[in-house]
């Protein structure tokens, strides 16, 4: 299980949005640890566009057991244990994922 722990949105609306979860268990803004694998969130930004979040599940042991694909990357975001995941998004859309094992980068999907 993981978190969104923090969200740094340089765009023009300065907001996002979580929506997601499990299919047929979705919500808006969810409050409760992320996942389980399968769980599918989007982390929307306002007039610039959005990341979709996929629980992936074990990677098998070691450094980032756990790992999480973002769209618009081709590398995933890998944790131990509860990843605290922190998001920075820049006016042009681009992102940053940190706080886990690894960190990587990535472009938003336009609206």
């Amino acid at each position: 299980m993981w978190n969104i722990t923090h969200v740094n949105a340089s765009t023009p609306s300065q907001t996002s949005i979580l929506f997601g979860g499990m299919p047929g268990k979705e919500s808006v803004g969810p409050t409760n640890a992320l996942g389980p694998e399968g769980a599918v969130y989007v982390l929307a930004f306002p007039g610039v566009g959005y990341i979709k979040l996929t629980d992936v599940g074990s990677n098998g042991n070691g450094p980032g057991s756990w790992k999480v694909a973002a769209s618009g990357s081709s590398t995933n975001w890998t944790y131990e244990g509860g990843g605290q995941a922190q998001v920075s998004v820049d006016a042009n859309g681009n992102y940053t994922i940190s706080g886990g094992s690894n960190t990587i980068t990535g472009t938003v999907t336009k609206f």
